[in-house]
């Protein structure tokens, strides 16, 4: 079968004159992508240590007003005591910022940094999937350490680190529309168009 880009006679070279049908031949240049992805990747390991570090301190500021204590929560084997645990593994985020941000830096690049490139503009994408990797990245790493507990703490950690990550991945979403604009930048290319 023969490309639509290639001579009958021969198929090692494609024609100079092949173009796409309805646009120009290469797709216009999308600014700050780049940049944005590298601070949002950032921001969402420290957003991530520091919700989970602030969730904590509320917890032991009312375990300490109210006389109870957080031991319990520690030592136990369900629920609560995996959802501790998550936030105490999301609050300490920061001691392996070095592995988690370059894998933060793939999935945002892969993932809401091209979707201006797809023509994507409206910021509920962006937002929707940030939040959804943030709750993957940060529920899934932190609920692998209470596995081993119980299947109900598993659950736990998976849901509160799935609630850190979320929070976080919403405003390292609104970060980057921020830094981007895609909705202006793609006006503006259509705007060029004509």
């Amino acid at each position: 079968m023969k490309s639509a880009g290639y001579d009958l006679s021969s198929r090692a070279k494609p024609l100079a004159s092949a173009t796409r049908d309805y646009g120009t031949t290469a797709p216009t240049r999308i600014k700050r992508v780049a940049l944005s992805v590298l601070l949002c990747g950032i921001a969402a390991s420290l957003l991530v240590a520091l919700i989970a570090g602030l969730i904590l301190f509320a917890i032991t500021v009312t375990a300490g007003v109210t006389g109870s204590t957080t031991s319990g929560l520690t030592t136990g084997d369900g629920f609560f005591a995996g959802a501790f645990l998550a936030l105490m593994f999301c609050a300490f985020n920061w001691f392996v910022f070095y592995a988690v941000v370059p894998v933060t830096w793939l999935v945002l690049g892969f993932s809401i940094g091209r979707f201006p490139r797809r023509g994507i503009g409206s910021p509920a994408a962006y937002l929707r999937w940030s939040a959804i990797w943030g709750a993957l990245l940060a529920g899934g790493i932190s609920s692998l350490f209470t596995l081993n507990i119980s299947f109900i703490a598993w659950f736990g950690g998976l849901i509160t680190g799935g609630a850190v990550g979320a929070l976080a991945g919403i405003v390292c979403g609104w970060l980057f529309i921020m830094i981007v604009r895609p909705a202006r930048q793609l006006a503006d290319t259509t705007a060029d168009v004509f």
